[in-house]
């Protein structure tokens, strides 16, 4: 992870942090501990913090990150946009775990991709 790419993503300006965080999934060094530790800051700027858990969804390490993006979407006096995009995240890593965790706080169904990228019910 570059010096640069975390100066920008903790700058908070919203379209340098999502850049800086695109190039870190592109260049395929998202370093799921250092980002965590932004991410569940809340003293961090809010774009700062999107960005890592926009990048966090493309984590080498899927159990970190997923545990990571679980607890800022079940934490209900997080920002809403961060709960939001840690769902997101958390649909792309393709977090079973967290299935349930949906259904409580967006209740109605809840769409899976299959392998083949088609949608599906999840249904416990």
């Amino acid at each position: 992870m570059t010096d640069q790419n975390m100066r920008l993503i903790l700058a908070g300006d919203p379209v340098e942090a999502i850049e800086a965080a695109k190039r870190l999934i592109a260049d395929d060094i998202v370093d799921g501990a250092p980002l965590a530790k932004v991410a569940t800051n809340k003293k961090n700027r809010p774009w700062a913090r999107i960005a890592v858990i926009y990048a966090l969804g493309f984590a080498d390490d899927e159990s970190t990150a997923g545990l990571v993006l679980t607890d800022i979407v079940g934490d209900r006096d997080d920002i809403e946009e961060c709960r939001a995009r840690a769902a997101e995240a958390l649909g792309h890593l393709r977090e079973p775990r967290t299935v349930p965790l949906m259904k409580k706080f967006w209740p109605g169904t809840i769409r899976l991709a299959s392998s083949d990228g088609a949608s599906m019910p999840y249904r416990k």
